[in-house]
């Protein structure tokens, strides 16, 4: 894959907010799994992300750890 390829994922699934949350919405795993392939990507070459682009995908992958481990939290029984 070339890197115009790579930049359109980022472009379209991640970076686009609308897309991204539609997609973090249905399967937040996929959307980490991007993110990953992404940075997997960049640092092999395949990519040349610009710092920018680096960072955000460093905020937003945070982000959705964030809310994957929030929804895997045991909910605790309650005692009466």
């Amino acid at each position: 894959m070339g890197t115009g390829i790579w930049e359109t994922v980022a472009k379209r699934f991640i970076f686009d907010a609308e897309m991204r949350q539609r997609l973090q919405a249905n399967n937040p795993y996929a959307v980490a799994e991007i993110i990953r392939k992404l940075g997997e990507a960049d640092y092999r070459g395949y990519w040349q992300a610009t710092k920018n682009d680096r960072n955000q995908l460093k905020d937003i992958y945070h982000d959705i750890e964030s809310q994957i481990e929030q929804a895997q939290q045991p909910v605790p029984l309650l005692t009466q």
